[in-house]
């Protein structure tokens, strides 16, 4: 088929595959030129021959759009994506985003062109750039480019989005630190008398989130039904001040408590000043830092009960693994976590509690004892 001159002819193709099946395609071989007057010649593909000519209208827009495309560094793309997304992220992950690409994508590939991006540089940022990095990280990386890669084809800036799918980098999930049993006792005894006891408590019995914890409300505690509602977690808006958004899972769950917590909130809230919305405030009634209150708090609280230096977060990991280990049922403490799925509890604290095994071991032994073997012998035997 003829087309504009300079466009090239589109050609029908055919391809023999290696398993004897044919594979058939249409090409267009136009010529472009740049801002810089460099003659180039691209290679179009389609599954017909009007989605290359439709190909071939793009680009030449594109050519007729002062080059600006051309000259459009990957870095400088990031940021305009960057500001567009901010409105619709939460703070923190506008944060988290924005630290990935000021620390692992523009350093690294930030000077490529966005029209000359290719997919050896996605993979090559991933397996030898990013090399030291973790797997969440990269699987950010990988999040961010996937979605700006797509705006960019989307907004008709690329032709196609070279960050693909199969490149997507796996999680190795990594040593998860979590108190044991009597280490969790240490610590809940070592709280005791503390302003925060009822903070530390609720953490380790219920395994909500950090979030969840700062941003719970005395209005979701129904301590005389011994429950409460997680509907909400403490983030940051964009100006940064306290904000309270939907928790993680973006459901509302119920936690029941046990006695010793609901006998901890309910004196807690006794002793409360000033009154106010939220279970674990300030003294000014505002929602409590939570960088402040592991700095000034939960650090001292872990030197004061001779215990490893460990993230208030990894309290959530104790409640889960503790459960699991007492022979609660996966389901139910799926629930409690608010995991979309019992498969991902698994997934996370499976590896995480090889002493699980030996249960299993010793019913197994149970069940094919010599003993109940030989009876059964014995009976076949004797009919």
């Amino acid at each position: 088929m003829r087309t504009r001159r300079g466009q090239g002819n589109i050609r029908r193709q055919v391809r023999t595959r290696e398993d004897g099946s044919k594979h058939i395609f249409w090409e267009a071989r136009p010529y472009v030129t740049d801002r810089t007057g460099m003659r180039k010649r691209l290679c179009i593909y389609g599954a017909s021959c009007a989605e290359v000519q439709d190909k071939l209208v793009k680009l030449r827009s594109h050519q007729f759009d002062d080059f600006r495309v051309a000259r459009l560094w990957l870095s400088d793309y990031l940021d305009t994506w960057l500001a567009t997304i901010k409105s619709n992220r939460q703070h923190r992950t506008y944060e988290l985003y924005e630290a990935a690409v000021r620390n692992h994508v523009k350093p690294n590939v930030g000077t490529v062109r966005l029209s000359e991006l290719r997919r050896d540089h996605i993979r090559d940022l991933f397996e030898r750039k990013m090399s030291s990095v973790g797997s969440r990280m990269k699987q950010v990386v990988y999040r961010i480019l996937s979605s700006a890669l797509t705006a960019a084809v989307e907004d008709d800036i690329i032709m196609k989005n070279p960050c693909l799918r199969k490149d997507k980098p796996r999680h190795t999930p990594g040593e998860l630190t979590f108190l044991n049993k009597e280490q969790a006792l240490s610590l809940v005894e070592a709280a005791k008398g503390e302003e925060h006891y009822a903070l530390i408590l609720l953490a380790l019995t219920s395994g909500m989130r950090q979030g969840e914890l700062f941003g719970l409300l005395w209005s979701a505690v129904h301590l005389d039904g011994g429950y409460l509602m997680v509907r909400a977690q403490l983030t940051k808006d964009q100006d940064g001040n306290p904000a309270l958004t939907a928790p993680k899972a973006s459901r509302a769950r119920k936690v029941d408590l046990p006695a010793i917590t609901i006998a901890a909130l309910r004196s807690h809230q006794k002793l409360q000043e000033p009154k106010g919305p939220w279970v674990f405030a300030d003294i000014n009634g505002e929602p409590l830092s939570e960088d402040r209150f592991v700095r000034n708090h939960f650090h001292p609280l872990l030197k004061k009960a001779a215990l490893p230096h460990i993230r208030f977060h990894d309290l959530r990991h104790a409640a889960a693994t503790l459960l699991l280990a007492a022979g609660e049922n996966v389901k139910v403490v799926a629930e409690r976590l608010g995991h979309s799925s019992a498969k991902m509890t698994l997934d996370v604290y499976a590896h995480a509690l090889p002493t699980l095994q030996k249960p299993a071991t010793a019913k197994i032994d149970e069940i094919f004892s010599n003993r109940r073997l030989d009876g059964r012998l014995k009976d076949k035997q004797t009919l």
